[in-house]
């Protein structure tokens, strides 16, 4: 569960040495090697050690928040996307019962064995194979119960309206027509000589 990590989190030191020593500090706790290495994305380099840069306390203020709220009606009510639940077979945060409701509500569950709640960071391939397998599988956006959201009424009975037909392409010209004669008359003028220039007495030497 989160609540876990989050305790680990809480009672790491503010500042380490080197991020060894910060896995280290998170593995002691009891966090999986692979959860450690993610939780290490949240430290950054200050001056010749490394600190976390997030704020530890307001994160677990949150979570306490988050989980009192009920996002039932999101997932039960009218939307315009569609949903998918992956969760991790050895975490208890989505039972049967909640995967029950989530599939009654258009929302497809995927178990990942040997996952916990973190398994974007325990089993990253699976996530990736289980999110791509629900995007190239995704129908319409569900509606109440999962069902396909009916277009809208009005624009359903509309009409549809008329595609105006394409304008007739011009006759093809032969060759040989009065108009292509013409046309091509006014296309070329004629050539015209070049002019000479009479010479200039006052510049011609003197014979």
């Amino acid at each position: 569960m989160i609540e876990p990590v989050l305790d680990a989190v809480l009672r790491a030191p503010d500042t380490f040495g080197s991020r060894g020593e910060a896995r280290g500090a998170l593995v002691t706790a009891g966090l999986a090697p692979e959860l450690a290495d993610w939780l290490l994305l949240n430290l950054e380099a200050a001056a010749d050690r490394y600190r976390w840069r997030v704020d530890r306390r307001a994160l677990a203020a949150l979570h306490a928040r988050s989980a009192r709220e009920d996002l039932w009606p999101v997932v039960e009510g009218p939307r315009q996307w569609s949903l998918r639940c992956v969760r991790g077979a050895a975490s208890p945060y989505v039972n049967e019962r909640d995967a029950q409701r989530l599939q009654a509500a258009g929302c497809p569950v995927v178990t990942i064995d040997g996952a916990g709640h973190f398994l974007h960071a325990e089993r990253p391939r699976e996530v990736v194979d289980a999110v791509a397998a629900g995007r190239a599988g995704a129908g319409p956006p569900a509606g109440d119960n999962g069902q396909p959201r009916p277009r809208d009424s009005a624009a359903a009975s509309r009409p549809a309206r008329a595609r105006a037909p394409p304008s007739p392409a011009p006759p093809a010209l032969h060759r040989g027509s009065r108009t292509c004669r013409a046309r091509a008359g006014r296309r070329r003028a004629p050539a015209r000589s070049p002019r000479r220039r009479r010479p200039d007495p006052a510049r011609c030497p003197a014979a």
